[in-house]
């Protein structure tokens, strides 16, 4: 009777033991972050096994059938793949052919912004503001804002110092992000004003005296009704009011000096400035304008020293230590330097290549003689 209950013990323990078999395959899927942004890298991990030790393989897909390169238990994937919420699979095969599968869903944690007001936005009066709107769409949870002006929210009121290009970016609660701008102006004027001669070097105007300076007006474009009010002197006495949108305004200069030209424009007072300085240096023996002389009473020829495509040729300029001169049938036997007051600061023998490094930083000109012939041109001496 001993006998027979043992084989019966023996018998149930290893039908047991065989039909446990087929169960013994296990897996679990995780990752170190199931919300993801664009561009995204993440990490998947399963933990699985036999529970006989058998050896196991591992394969990954999405469930739209993309098949992962890796087969270990841990894989990367880029989120590239994925463009919306989406489902990993991942299976495990033991030798035995007994297998298991387990599920991990991803989702698309990207947040978008819009701002929705019209563009550019534009402030109504010249002591208002205005509020910039924006929406979010996407994954939205724990949504922070940040304002180029340092505002947070979803709205920003802009005042009339801040108008500009105004950006807003939103972050959420996953580090997912995106940027929106808008151009913020003022309903007939822009705070984006500048101009400039086209000659300028640096940011130093320096013109001869007695030439019509064309200067550029390179601002923004107004929305109209504006006018743009020149002033070149900066005493308003000598004001020039253009209306019909001009980029080009003119005035001659006759004493040599400093003037603090500035440059307004305006709409329905709405007014924003811009000031350069402007150094006008006096002509030396002859008057010079856009590179052409005008022979003065006695019977010196003057030759203007011209650019590249012509016979004397003055380079670099500006120039630091050395200024080279490219000369063609004029052979000059002395070389003079005036500074911009006209006062004679150098006087050599003539070389295809002068020193000028002792000179101070600033504008010159350079005259060159033979006989009763006289070549004149300006450089600029700087670091």
């Amino acid at each position: 009777m001993n006998k027979f209950y043992l084989l019966c013990f023996l018998f149930n323990t290893l039908y047991a033991t065989a039909q446990g078999t087929a169960d013994s395959v296990y897996v679990q899927a995780s990752a170190n972050k199931t919300t993801v942004c664009s561009f995204d890298t993440i990490q998947l991990t399963a933990t699985g096994g036999s529970s006989l030790s058998y050896p196991c393989s591992y394969s990954w897909k999405t469930s739209g059938g993309v098949l992962l390169n890796d087969t270990g238990q841990q894989v990367q994937l880029s989120v590239g793949t994925i463009i919306a919420s989406d489902t990993v699979i991942v299976t495990i095969t033991d030798t035995a052919n007994n297998g298991a599968f387990d599920t991990l869903i991803i989702t698309n944690g990207n947040i978008g912004i819009s701002i929705t007001n019209n563009r550019p936005a534009l402030i109504q009066g010249c002591h208002s503001s205005i509020d910039i709107n924006s929406k979010v769409s996407g994954y939205t949870l724990g949504r922070d804002y940040n304002w180029s002006t340092g505002i947070s929210g979803a709205k920003a009121s802009i005042s009339v110092s801040a108008a500009n290009i105004v950006i807003v970016t939103v972050t959420n609660s996953v580090g997912c992000k995106d940027t929106d701008s808008i151009e913020v102006g003022y309903q007939g004027v822009t705070n984006k004003v500048n101009f400039r001669l086209p000659s300028e070097y640096n940011h130093l105007i320096q013109q001869w005296a007695t030439c019509q300076l064309p200067f550029k007006n390179i601002s923004v474009p107004c929305y109209p009704p504006w006018k743009a009010i020149f002033d070149p002197t900066g005493t308003g006495s000598d004001n020039i009011i253009y209306t019909d949108g001009t980029s080009i305004m003119v005035y001659t200069y006759y004493p040599a000096g400093t003037y603090h030209a500035k440059l307004t424009l305006d709409s329905a007072g709405c007014t924003f400035t811009k000031t350069r300085d402007v150094v006008i240096i006096p002509m030396p023996k002859g008057k010079w304008c856009e590179q052409n002389y005008y022979p003065e009473e006695d019977t010196t020829t003057i030759i203007p020293i011209m650019n590249s495509s012509n016979r004397i040729n003055l380079f670099p300029n500006p120039t630091t230590n050395e200024l080279h001169l490219s000369l063609s049938d004029f052979q000059p036997d002395f070389a003079s330097i005036y500074d911009i007051a006209g006062r004679k600061v150098s006087e050599m023998k003539f070389e295809p290549v002068m020193d000028i490094s002792a000179l101070k930083n600033g504008a010159y000109l350079l005259e060159l003689r033979k006989g009763n012939q006289i070549a004149r041109g300006k450089f600029i001496k700087g670091d």
